[in-house]
């Protein structure tokens, strides 16, 4: 029996894939196709498995290596294309990306509750209220301090400008997150 010759489409809706995402692969040289831009079914199928293949096969190794997540596992091809080792481990690394995210989100609430985790809104409005009353103080040390500094001596200047820059570090002090950063 001649194998069958197919068009682009109709390879695609065999293999379960998008007609462009066989066009691209028939662009990468993955997949062989005729002159006439039709698809031998035979060889299309088994360059289709040798490609099922590499996808398990850089799953593994990103398993192995502790980045496999679930979306690489919905970037496989179809489960009906893939053999059945294939399936159950697609399945097992999606259970261990639920359970390290499960994990993960209530490590996140324990350190909450513990008050080590604080919101971003929180600390946000927090930076903007104490950089406003810091710009505050900023500018008005050489309107406060012109008159005092007029006529003393070096040492007398330095002691007044640290005074205003004492003042200045004391808004820091009104952060209510300054003292988390003590412990």
């Amino acid at each position: 029996m001649p194998d069958a010759l197919v068009s682009q489409r109709e390879f695609a809706r065999q293999c379960g894939k998008n007609h462009t995402w066989v066009a691209r692969r028939i662009k990468e040289g993955k997949i062989p196709v005729e002159p006439d831009g039709k698809i031998s079914l035979k060889a299309g199928l088994e360059a289709f498995q040798k490609l099922v293949e590499e996808q398990v096969a850089q799953l593994e190794a990103k398993k192995k290596e502790g980045q496999c997540t679930a979306g690489a596992i919905r970037n496989l091809v179809p489960i009906d294309t893939m053999d059945a080792r294939a399936v159950e481990q697609a399945f097992a690394i999606a259970k261990l990306d639920e359970k390290r995210a499960v994990a993960e989100l209530k490590a996140l609430e324990l350190k909450e509750k513990q008050g080590q985790v604080i919101s971003v809104e929180e600390v946000t409005a927090d930076a903007q209220k104490i950089a406003a009353l810091v710009r505050e103080k900023l500018l008005t040390i050489p309107v406060r301090y012109a008159g005092l500094l007029e006529g003393r001596n070096q040492r007398e200047i330095e002691g007044v400008l640290e005074q205003a820059i004492d003042e200045v570090l004391a808004e820091f002090q009104k952060s209510d997150f300054v003292s988390l950063r003590k412990n």
